[in-house]
């Protein structure tokens, strides 16, 4: 397993988030 692909979901879930707020319109 790659150190950055472990290391990516922690990164990538407060973006999803912000971006799924976004989209719902929060």
């Amino acid at each position: 397993l790659d150190h950055t692909q472990a290391m990516q979901p922690a990164h990538v879930l407060p973006i999803l988030k912000r971006w799924l707020e976004k989209v719902v319109g929060v």
